[in-house]
């Protein structure tokens, strides 16, 4: 349910549950998309109740109404999700039982909401799993607190089992996901179980001089070499490296500019932390087409997240935008990822502020192994990450088969 909807803004980039809906809908089918009415990105209330929203013809948002929260890691966030759950279930009831009920994990509690409506009017389910919640918690809590978690996170662990045993098909974003799924689900893999990379549409778009004048605006111009980030800050975010080689090449006198997109509960404290810094740009939010007129302009593109199974095995929206932008891959988790970028050499793996500092000067003195690096990232995004593709080829896999469930 936490995904950016088409009601957000004039271009929202639509991720990966809005890219299939609309794929589902463009080829006919009636989609009923159940979101909420709390943008998780900029923790406001698109509405003050529950809300439908017809897109077009085929595709309507039924949007349900809960708490606000503000910190991802909080007491409020849980609440958020409970009453979530209680109104989700309520007003699925109201509806028409679906054919099929395609349901992402996380978050938890709407995937076993999901669960235990498919069971109740014998629908097929297909849950998506996109990270390890709630076992991710454990890679990034104190040690001292450790042994507490794992107590608060049982009732996650069961509620995750009880759906994933449910399940007709369980996708995943990587080979390691569906096996870790898998594993609670207590079973093999299965004919409808599958793998289906998180992918990004085409960059390759007209973009409006506004976009443009937009970063001219903030100081940037095509001379630069730009390293970028889009995304939330959370707790598995680690831009704090990112600053720190930042404020290195700033004392070389190295020229680059970092620009640092998104908004989260730390942005605040970490723009203060560079504050004395000209060479870091914190534009907040942006919209699709000013990412692809930043990413015409950019060098390197941050996947700057704390090593964790979430990161080492599978591969994140960050990802694969870097690549569909046609730029170099600045790369600090390992797994997966590093497999990758290594094999199609479209990337450089840091693992801390100098490594990432020496990557970029290295990068800045080699234009050609630059250019190669660029050309090799969009080579791999439009043999492998292509969202029309990827997600056409799920569509086609429900269609096909859910009848036969």
């Amino acid at each position: 349910m936490d995904e950016i909807l088409p009601c957000d803004g004039e271009n929202p980039r639509l991720l990966r549950m809005g890219l299939i809906a609309e794929i589902f809908a463009s080829k006919g089918h009636q989609v009923t998309w159940w979101c909420s009415t709390l943008n998780r990105f900029t923790k406001e209330f698109r509405y003050n109740e529950n809300k439908d929203l017809r897109i077009n013809e085929n595709l309507i948002l039924k949007m349900i109404h809960s708490y606000r929260y503000t910190k991802n890691m909080s007491f409020k966030r849980i609440k958020h999700h409970a009453r979530e759950k209680r109104e989700l279930y309520n007003q699925m009831l109201k509806e028409q039982p679906p054919d099929i009920i395609l349901s992402s994990m996380p978050s938890i509690e709407a995937a076993t909401t999901a669960a235990k409506y498919a069971r109740k009017m014998k629908v097929p389910l297909f849950i998506d799993v996109r990270d390890t919640f709630p076992d991710m918690y454990l890679e990034f809590c104190s040690k001292k607190i450790r042994p507490f978690l794992k107590i608060g996170i049982i009732p996650y662990k069961l509620m995750l089992a009880k759906t994933l045993k449910s399940a007709k098909g369980i996708f995943a974003t990587s080979e390691r996901f569906l096996e870790w799924a898998l594993k609670y689900a207590k079973r093999e893999r299965q004919e409808y179980d599958n793998v289906y990379f998180v992918s990004y549409p085409d960059t390759n778009i007209n973009i409006e001089n506004q976009c443009y004048d937009f970063w001219k605006s903030q100081n940037l111009s095509r001379e630069d070499f730009i390293c970028c980030f889009f995304g939330q800050f959370g707790f598995t975010v680690d831009i704090e490296t990112v600053l720190e080689a930042a404020r290195i090449l700033y004392n070389e006198s190295v020229e680059v500019k970092f620009v640092i997109c998104g908004v989260g509960e730390r942005l605040a404290k970490l723009k203060k932390s560079v504050s004395d810094l000209d060479n870091i740009i914190f534009p907040g939010w942006v919209d699709r087409n000013h990412i692809a007129a930043l990413g015409k302009l950019s060098s390197a593109g941050l996947m700057a997240y704390r090593p964790g199974n979430n990161y080492e095995w599978s591969m994140p929206n960050k990802f694969c935008e870097y690549l569909a932008l046609g730029i170099t891959v600045l790369l600090q988790p390992t797994g997966v990822m590093k497999e990758m970028i290594d094999c199609e050499k479209c990337g450089i793996h840091y693992k801390n502020a100098d490594e990432l500092a020496n990557a970029i000067i290295q990068l800045k003195k080699e234009p050609q192994k630059l250019q190669m690096m660029k050309q090799n990232a969009r080579s791999l995004y439009d043999k492998s990450f292509r969202a029309d593709i990827t997600y056409g080829k799920m569509v086609d896999f429900i269609e096909k088969n859910y009848k036969g469930v």
